[in-house]
């Protein structure tokens, strides 16, 4: 089943009652950080999770991934890497969260196929 996220917000006045993406598993999570965040963490999540459903292809939250995870993160990763990273990390701290991403990305990889083997 595919899943494409419309993210709505419901205000009351100007306090924000709810935010939903459109699936139940997703919207019951974002009800979850809504009762226990400040506003811009949960708006910030919000609007995190409707990227990250977008980027792997509107995927069912049942059929995703570690993989898919790890991917998403590598995409964000490089997105902002030029942006922020860069100024604020020297070159070898750099090499060494690549290194990191890298070998974190090849265990999801494995542990994705291991299940699917089951």
């Amino acid at each position: 089943m595919s899943f494409v996220p419309k993210m709505e917000r419901v205000m009351d006045g100007s306090e924000l009652r709810s935010i939903t993406l459109g699936h139940p598993l997703v919207d019951s999570y974002l009800e979850f950080v809504g009762a226990r965040g400040a506003v811009n963490t949960w708006l910030a999540t919000a609007y995190d999770l409707k990227v990250f459903f977008e980027v792997v292809g509107g995927k069912d939250p049942s059929e995703v991934s570690a993989a898919d995870v790890f991917a998403f993160l590598g995409h964000s990763k490089l997105a902002t890497t030029d942006r922020y990273l860069s100024a604020k990390l020297r070159p070898e701290e750099l090499e060494r969260l690549d290194r990191a991403f890298t070998s974190a990305s090849s265990r999801a990889a494995e542990a994705d196929e291991h299940v699917a083997s089951r």
